[in-house]
């Protein structure tokens, strides 16, 4: 909460407002019944938990010294009694000043001072089962400390992660998996097979594989040298999970499910291509690992770069949980930079109703789980404080968070949990440890060659399954192609400050075999129509994205060798395959709306000027001379657009016609152009009412829209995130 919040402002009428502490210190020293508190109590404390601010932190001033008194804005004195107590529950003192350090008793305490055990030996106490009291301390003793020692060098987390949070992922994952064992089959064999598991996740799950180098098979190595062999050798410890069941080890593989094909398109019937979803094993053992978490009441996060499918996993997992079934409803909340504590807790709140008094949450019976996207990206204030993960870690420790409205009130939040992804390289690129220590952590990777492979063949395979079978063999070298070309950009072509859209991650796969996808079965009946769609959209995913002429040549040299090695061949020559004026429309060769290469030149161009004395006969005249470069960036826009979910950034000098270039474009896919007229008092307000008018005519009526957005036109860099 902010400082006014703390201790009450007055508003602009003059009216004073109070504060959480004015309202509690009050209560306190002057013994108000109707808050808790009395005269025949010893002591009364008051806690104040959470980082401390050079700002706030010097109005206590006057409390804790010999004064003892809180002065607030509006002249009141409150004194302390002698019975009132105060606590400051503190990650550092790196942001208190001296006056401050030197009116409180400081007690540090270390990480080691009360360590892990506590913990664990209060959780084994609460369990029933007598095998599991007896056999999980000598586990965790034997267990905990080799793995912190062998773990201290030589690897690398994706976050920080203390070492009292990967305890706790212990006992969360031996929570949901110990209830697994059958009657009568928990003997201290499986018992430790399960920790082995659980040990092995919670100390290995963070760890990642990057260009540095693959901490997962190092570990997977160590924890067989250190341990023992608790799992098969063919393979890492991560390709094997313990089944409880059956008391035997499964590999992850034989639990990935066959891929059913379905048809792709946005018609009555069909599945947009960015809802498919391929299951791998990388999938498959996270989902198991949340589900194993969720349905425990657990926390859960998964870290990993953009593009790796952190988002896709969590809402895939969401999707499959039915509201009747296992009781748990689902809302996915997106952090962005201006996400601050008020605007989480009012969008939080939005989605729970009253119970009873002050206790709030899903309806009676169901529990509701929060997806927090991009966690890390809220601002981070001065001191070093992220409001919103505060409000977060406030709910997670207490339970409950204060009513903005009426701050003499805290809200009880219940059956409310949270999972979460984050970006360790985008924001503040990690979160406070006191809300990190609440979450079971585990890094994603980028999918690897055979994840890629296995994805892109099933989605694309699926789509090929009804075209000719000369066609259908093309489809494998296709997806080898296409992964190649992609390994090989990332590695070429890498991001800077100037060159920022140079980002390359699954998506741009993803974006390729959506394009190959829009290929009809009636069209393209010879494999060089499919080989020449892929380069175009290769060129169109990797090319157009590159800055300078020098790099579309390189681009292009290393694209043309790789593409001649693996599809030309007998049917398909070099020569047809990279043959000039590789251009690929929708509006151009039928009326059907198919996606098919352009017969020449001179039909396209003559295409866009009717279409564009079409335009001028029902708007404001556009006096365009459409050379060669203007068509092909009209074709290319208008490729985007025609996508589920295609958003385009035209990046160019002004007066290049970027404008003009995309209301054409948007005109001949029929999408009706929305833009805004800024003024000298338009704020975000105005932008959310125009989106909010945009949402009611395609969302409600089918209405297709093309916003159009010009760097002049953003007037806050809050207006860029509503958007």
């Amino acid at each position: 909460m902010t400082g006014d919040e703390l201790y009450g402002y007055m508003t602009l009428a003059k009216d004073w407002k109070d504060g959480v502490l004015s309202i509690i210190m009050r209560g306190m020293s002057k013994n108000f019944a109707e808050q808790g508190f009395h005269d025949y109590q010893t002591y009364k404390w008051v806690v104040l938990d959470g980082d401390i601010d050079a700002v706030w932190i010097e109005s206590m001033n006057t409390v804790m010294d010999d004064n003892k008194v809180l002065t607030l804005v509006s002249n009141e004195r409150v004194p302390l009694s002698p019975a009132m107590r105060m606590v400051f529950e503190i990650n550092s003192l790196k942001n208190a000043t001296p006056a401050t350090v030197s009116r409180a008793g400081i007690l540090f305490i270390n990480e080691v001072d009360v360590g892990w055990r506590p913990l664990v030996e209060t959780w084994v106490q609460s369990r029933d089962n007598s095998t599991e009291k007896n056999n999980l301390p000598s586990l965790f003793d034997r267990y905990v400390d080799a793995l912190v020692e062998m773990t201290r060098r030589g690897y690398k987390e994706v976050t920080s992660i203390r070492l009292i949070n990967k305890v706790s992922t212990i006992i969360y994952l031996l929570e949901g998996l110990l209830p697994l064992v059958p009657d009568g089959k928990m003997t201290p064999e499986s018992i430790e097979m399960i920790f082995a598991f659980s040990a092995m996740w919670a100390f290995g799950g963070p760890m990642i594989v990057d260009k540095s180098g693959d901490y997962r098979k190092k570990f997977s190595e160590d924890f067989a040298s250190t341990f023992g062999a608790k799992f098969p050798k063919d393979g890492l410890c991560f390709d094997y999970f313990y089944d409880p069941k059956s008391g035997e080890h499964v590999n992850w593989q034989s639990m990935v499910a066959t891929h059913s094909p379905s048809p792709i398109g946005t018609r009555p019937g069909e599945t947009p291509f960015n809802e498919l979803f391929v299951e791998t094993v990388e999938t498959v053992r996270i989902t198991y690992l949340l589900d194993k978490l969720v349905k425990n009441g657990k926390y859960a996060m998964l870290v990993g770069n953009a593009g790796t499918g952190k988002t896709e996993i969590i809402k895939n997992y969401l999707r499959s949980l039915d509201k009747d079934t296992d009781g748990i409803m689902s809302k996915n909340i997106v952090m962005s930079y201006y996400t601050s504590s008020f605007t989480l807790q009012n969008e939080m709140e939005g989605y729970i109703d009253k119970r009873s008094g002050n206790i709030f949450g899903p309806p009676m019976g169901k529990k509701m789980v929060f997806f927090i996207d991009d966690m890390n990206l809220p601002y981070v204030e001065t001191y070093g404080t992220q409001n919103s993960i505060a409000l977060l870690t406030q709910h997670m420790q207490y339970g409950s968070v204060f009513d903005r409205s009426d701050l003499g009130m805290r809200k009880q939040l219940m059956d409310i949990q949270y999972l979460a992804a984050m970006n360790p390289t985008a924001g503040s690129f990690e979160i406070c440890e006191r809300c990190q220590r609440h979450f079971a952590t585990f890094a994603i990777a980028m999918p690897s060659q055979s994840d890629l492979n296995t994805i892109f063949t099933s989605l694309f395979g699926g789509h090929m399954s009804s075209f000719q079978p000369i066609m259908k063999e093309l489809t494998s070298k296709i997806v080898d192609t296409a992964i190649q070309v992609h390994d090989a950009v990332s590695s070429k072509f890498l991001p800077s400050a100037v060159r920022f859209m140079y980002n390359w991650n699954m998506r741009e796969l993803t974006n390729i075999f959506q394009g190959c996808c829009l290929a009809k079965g009636d069209y393209y009946i010879k494999p060089l129509m499919l080989a020449r769609l892929f380069t175009h959209e290769s060129h169109r995913v990797y090319a157009d994205r590159l800055v300078t002429e020098d790099e579309i040549e390189v681009f292009n040299g290393f694209f043309n060798e790789i593409v001649k090695k693996n599809l030309v061949g007998p049917a398909i020559s070099a020569e047809d395959l990279f043959e000039p004026n590789n251009i690929y429309t929708n509006f151009t060769t039928t009326s059907d709306g198919s996606y098919l290469p352009v017969p020449n030149y001179e039909k396209l161009k003559s295409v866009l000027d009717s279409k564009l004395i079409e335009y001028n006969e029902s708007n404001a005249i556009m006096d365009l001379v459409l050379f060669k470069q203007a068509i092909l960036h009209i074709t290319r826009i208008n490729r985007i657009i025609q996508n589920p979910g295609g958003n385009a950034m035209l990046i160019g000098v002004g007066g290049s016609g970027k404008q003009s270039l995309c209301r054409l474009a948007a005109f001949i896919s029929d999408f009706e152009v929305r833009q805004i007229s800024v003024t000298s008092n338009y704020g975000i307000e105005d932008l959310k009412e125009e989106l909010r008018s945009i949402y009611m005519s395609a969302g409600v009526r089918g209405n297709p829209i093309v916003f159009l957005m010009t760097d002049s036109q953003i007037v806050s860099s809050g207006s860029v995130l509503c958007v």
